[in-house]
């Protein structure tokens, strides 16, 4: 029997190998202080998770960055104090296991943050 969280939908169970970590619990995040931006991933009480990300705003390669992002499914939040904000959540996502497409989204946007070429495309 698959075990429920509180709105009856099946629990998120995370893989051994977790790039997030088991310790992320419903109203928790994990945040990375990259040198090329901040990574926050978020999960809520509803079982959404949230990958915000903070970048330098107004450079080319911000530009390329965002672009990027974008064809991974994130889009511009906001802008503030000189860092665009890119955010993906599992909540427009239909997907089985919002844990897995989280960590599969997190690990493509990281290597795309820290590629020195960012490529427009990602296979």
């Amino acid at each position: 029997m698959t075990a429920m969280n509180q709105l009856g939908n099946p629990r998120d169970t995370p893989p051994s190998n977790s790039i997030i970590g088991r310790g992320i619990r419903p109203g928790n995040n994990l945040t990375l202080n990259l040198p090329k931006g901040i990574v926050t991933v978020s999960l809520d009480h509803l079982g959404d998770w949230t990958i915000t990300i903070g970048l330098p705003a107004g450079t080319d390669k911000t530009s390329r960055l965002t672009t990027a992002l974008t064809n991974l499914g994130f889009f511009h939040a906001a802008e503030s104090e000189g860092v665009a904000y890119m955010l993906w959540t599992s909540a427009f996502e239909e997907h089985s296991d919002a844990r897995e497409l989280a960590e599969r989204v997190l690990f493509k946007a990281l290597k795309t943050i820290q590629d020195p070429t960012v490529s427009t495309y990602i296979s």
